[in-house]
């Protein structure tokens, strides 16, 4: 059985699956990766994204705050989603 923030991963990867002139790819979360790295990280348009999915009662961390205010000042799109609307809110997709 899926964890409400695993039920979320599969809509958000579904949703990016068939996101027009989307990439993307879900880094291996392990000792060696990137310390607050984002569950979904791509491009769209022409634009780096990275989202971090949470449950609804879920925190990010405060590595993963840090690099997500590195990816908005470097002109990427970043935020954290709590359901799938925000991740069609971020697209701008209804």
């Amino acid at each position: 059985m899926k964890t409400p923030e695993g039920k979320l991963k599969e809509e958000v990867k579904a949703f990016l699956s068939n996101l027009d002139r989307c990439w993307y790819f879900m880094p291996v979360p392990t000792g060696y990766g990137v310390r607050g790295i984002a569950d979904f990280i791509g491009v769209w348009e022409g634009r780096f994204f990275s989202i971090e999915t949470k449950a609804a009662n879920g925190k990010e961390t405060p590595w993963q705050k840090s690099v997500r205010e590195k990816i908005l000042a470097s002109g990427g799109l970043a935020c954290v989603v709590y359901r799938i609307q925000d991740v069609h809110a971020l697209f701008g997709k209804t």
